[in-house]
């Protein structure tokens, strides 16, 4: 079973939610897979790439000495990977807005997107004085994006919605198995991620 809970914790790494997270968006959301497929493989292999940076980032910070793996257990070493993170993604979610290339995509690829750096954000803080759980911030958030996204669509696909929530729960469950988090965190990084995203979606995709 620790193993088992060793793999989801590595297969379902905060690191690469962004990337599963729009992908499921544009695949499963009849609005935005319809009107926006041709552009979307573009926006999806950039955060692919931006992902296996934060990937070489966080082995380099490991030879280094900064952070003993990618499942961190220690303050800084939380502090250390999310702000790598935050810092590339946010570059590119800025290249991306201030481009012609916003025009390109659905408003809530946008809104998701943005959901989730600003869950980043509030994690890098949090994790100063609390070991908030950035695995179930990560799948949380895709819930989020999710949920608020089929909330909004004419054709709704709930399944994958459930699906994803039945993901946070696998989640969730292993991280204490392992016991890198007590209950508490794991329920507060669930409504910080899925949060963000919710009302990011709901409220600012209106804005592009």
């Amino acid at each position: 079973m620790k193993l088992a809970a060793t793999a989801i914790s590595y297969i379902f790494h905060p690191i690469f939610m962004p990337v599963a997270g729009l992908y499921l968006l544009v695949n499963y959301n009849a609005e935005v897979a319809f009107n926006y497929t041709d552009n979307v493989p573009s926006l999806l292999k950039s955060i692919a790439i931006i992902s296996g940076l934060v990937v070489m980032l966080a082995l380099m910070m490991k030879n280094l000495g900064f952070i003993q793996s990618l499942d961190t257990q220690d303050k800084m070493e939380r502090v250390y990977l999310t702000s790598a993170a935050f810092m590339c993604f946010g570059l590119i979610y800025y290249w991306l807005g201030t481009s012609d290339k916003i025009e390109l995509f659905h408003p809530m690829v946008f809104s998701s997107y943005l959901g989730a750096l600003i869950a980043m954000g509030l994690s890098l803080i949090i994790s100063f004085f609390y070991k908030i759980s950035l695995h179930m911030i990560g799948i949380s958030g895709v819930f989020g994006m999710l949920y608020a996204s089929e909330n909004m669509a004419l054709y709704p696909n709930t399944k994958i919605v459930i699906l994803v929530l039945l993901l946070c729960g696998i989640v969730g469950t292993a991280r204490m198995y392992k016991e890198a988090h007590k209950l508490n965190e794991v329920v507060t990084g669930f409504l910080l991620g899925a949060g963000c995203t919710y009302l990011s979606v709901t409220n600012a995709w209106a804005l592009y």
